[in-house]
């Protein structure tokens, strides 16, 4: 894998935790289960 598309990957995912980790500071607790839920599928 070039470089170039490392850094792209590196920082998409950056981007998306952070949204995320945001995401589920404002959010209420039904919506952070939801979310929680749906972090955890993905990353199996």
């Amino acid at each position: 894998m070039s470089t170039a598309l490392q850094i792209k990957v590196v920082t998409l995912l950056g981007y998306v935790a952070l949204s995320t980790a945001l995401v589920l500071m404002l959010a209420d607790e039904g919506t952070q289960g939801a979310a929680t839920a749906l972090f955890y599928a993905l990353l199996r």
